[in-house]
């Protein structure tokens, strides 16, 4: 069973009559005009948590997570309101049903899942000529030893990019700060 991500402009469960919320926040992912980076919207926790990491404003081998808008103006199907306004998020869980997902910024799962492992999350750099999904790498990751450095492409880690977030306050009211590589963790129940 998959989760459902229900982009809502309220933080209203309309399943709630038979679905449990396991995270409700706002929608991340690459900004429009990045070449490489993660290809899927991620649903961010407005708390989130963090594993190691550096603050450099000037490191270039990362991604980075940007808050995502709406573009609807002038299509008549949503209120004008909701023009450039930042997309919610929740995402699911109907009781009975067997799910695996990744919950970006956070190390630990919701009350009664399983923790499989807790990570980084990491995408192809923005720089990369194509991009990737967003995965989420263990925090004691394995590797293959090789004679040679391959450039086949890479892993490179997500930062917050609170200035896309409206103002870098609003970014830290949410407990995000700029330049910090998100974690994740892989939940199971």
């Amino acid at each position: 069973m998959k989760l459902r991500l229900l982009v809502e402009l309220d933080f209203v469960n309309p399943l709630n009559q038979i679905n449990q919320f396991s995270t409700t926040g706002i929608i991340g992912g690459a900004r429009f005009d990045d070449e490489g980076s993660g290809v899927d919207f991620q649903c961010l926790p407005l708390n989130p948590d963090w594993l190691n990491y550096y603050e450099d404003e000037n490191a270039t081998a990362q991604s980075w997570m940007r808050s995502i808008e709406y573009y609807s103006q002038d299509f008549g199907i949503f209120s004008d309101e909701v023009q450039a306004k930042r997309a919610v998020c929740t995402q699911c869980y109907t009781p009975g049903r067997t799910a695996v997902t990744m919950i970006p910024a956070k190390t630990e799962c919701p009350s009664g899942w399983h923790r499989e492992y807790n990570g980084y999350l990491m995408s192809s750099g923005y720089w990369h000529k194509h991009p990737t999904t967003y995965i989420c790498v263990d925090a004691d990751p394995q590797y293959a030893d090789t004679q040679y450095p391959q450039w086949g492409g890479g892993l490179a880690f997500v930062a917050a990019d609170c200035q896309t977030w409206g103002s870098i306050e609003e970014c830290g009211d949410g407990g995000y700060v700029e330049d910090r590589q998100l974690a994740c963790v892989i939940c199971s129940k």
